[in-house]
């Protein structure tokens, strides 16, 4: 017994003369900044450890309660090298053992350099990691502000912090009971699932750390919007905080009444020759009555009774012209020859009804264009343009 405790002792000895008293970190792999072991704010993150008896490993301990880390596995030198000895990220070495452990930070925790300390059956060691404070954005503001429906371009300053580097990787539409999707009628618009309706882009060129300058670009497929809930996710340098969320909601007034949609007596707008094409040009608002000034005279002073004229005036024209024709009898009154044509949407009314007849004319879609209240005006949303399809004729 004194010659085998003489022996270990003198293992124990030897060890100590080689610095290498039952492990040394040698190695560190994983996310890193300024080439120290990081974890995000209320993030987590994992990294492989190894060096001479790192295998040896039993528990981990931190140095604040913000930090958590657990040991996930381990691996002996020479299942260190078969695993991964190919790797060049992570290089195996038949003399080192590795562990795999996962490191937390709680949303609190102070954006510093913390320590994983290792302990063995005897001795320990410590793993420094740096905490990364997590970017954050505390608001936002639309330039200019909405004078009328959402639709198109939209641009927005995001401030926070962290938003250096800042890119949009993902946008998106949140839609719940809580949170409806309103076109300027009011009503709630239904999505497909698998639907891409809205995208973003940052201006790098105004890009810094407290700020992210936005283009949204709604798609045209999207009705007029007077509210939307939109989830925004910046990607980004991991070091400055990236990535990070933001749920906001745009409100827009319905602004001056227009065209809002054409609305066809058949879903999938295919009509063939000779049948009639119904179809309802509905306005963001009813048309208001108009008041002209009041007359007076010597004798008497009239009755302030507001004069109402025909209606609102809605211009309409159909491309190619010679599609279709006006639907005999009853139909809507239409000139093919005509810049284009016109309808009066009475006082008080929000829609009108107009129809026309597939003339003898066979092409793949035919444009109904309506302008209000200028008809020399092609901009959105003075101008607004719909299909419908006249199919080629069977052979």
């Amino acid at each position: 017994m004194k010659k085998l405790f003489a022996l270990c002792l003198g293992l124990t000895f030897l060890l100590v003369m080689t610095n290498d008293l039952w492990a040394t970190i040698s190695r560190v792999d994983g996310q890193k900044c300024s080439n120290v072991a990081a974890v995000l704010q209320g993030g987590n993150s994992t990294f492989y450890v190894q060096g001479p008896g790192v295998d040896l490993a039993t528990t981990l301990t931190t140095s604040n309660s913000a930090i958590s880390a657990r040991i996930l596995r381990k691996w002996n030198g020479a299942q260190n090298l078969a695993d991964f000895g190919n790797n060049p990220q992570t290089p195996g070495n038949i003399a080192w053992g590795r562990i795999q452990i996962s490191v937390s930070a709680t949303v609190s925790a102070p954006a510093q350099d913390h320590y994983v300390y290792i302990k063995y059956p005897m001795g320990q060691d410590r793993l420094t990691i740096k905490v990364i404070r997590k970017a954050v954005i505390t608001g936002f503001e639309v330039i200019p502000p909405f004078t009328k429906p959402i639709f198109g371009n939209v641009d927005i300053k995001f401030t926070g912090a962290g938003l250096s580097g800042a890119r949009v990787s993902d946008v998106r539409f949140k839609v719940d009971a809580y949170n409806p999707l309103l076109n300027a009628l009011g009503e709630s618009v239904t999505l497909s699932p698998t639907g891409a309706y809205i995208s973003g882009i940052v201006n790098t060129s105004t890009n810094t750390d407290s700020q992210a300058d936005v283009r949204l670009t709604f798609t045209s497929d999207l009705p007029r919007l007077i509210k939307a809930t939109i989830v925004i996710t910046f990607s980004g340098p991991f070091c400055n905080g990236l990535p990070v969320s933001y749920t906001f909601t745009l409100i827009a007034p319905k602004g001056p009444n227009a065209v809002f949609d054409h609305v066809y007596d058949r879903l999938n707008r295919t009509y063939n020759p000779t049948e009639t094409v119904n179809v309802t040009i509905r306005l963001v608002s009813p048309v208001a009555a108009r008041t002209l000034p009041i007359s007076t005279s010597t004798s008497r002073v009239q009755s302030p009774t507001a004069v109402r004229d025909q209606g609102q005036a809605v211009y309409w024209a159909v491309q190619p012209s010679n599609a279709v024709r006006q639907t005999p009898t009853t139909g809507t009154p239409y000139d093919q020859n005509a810049r284009y044509n016109v309808v009066y949407i009475p006082v008080g009314q929000q829609s009108k009804l107009i129809n026309f007849q597939v003339g003898p004319f066979t092409t793949t879609t035919v444009n109904l264009i309506t302008w209000m209240p200028d008809p020399n005006n092609d901009t959105w949303p003075n101008r607004i343009q719909s299909t419908f399809r006249i199919p080629a004729p069977r052979p």
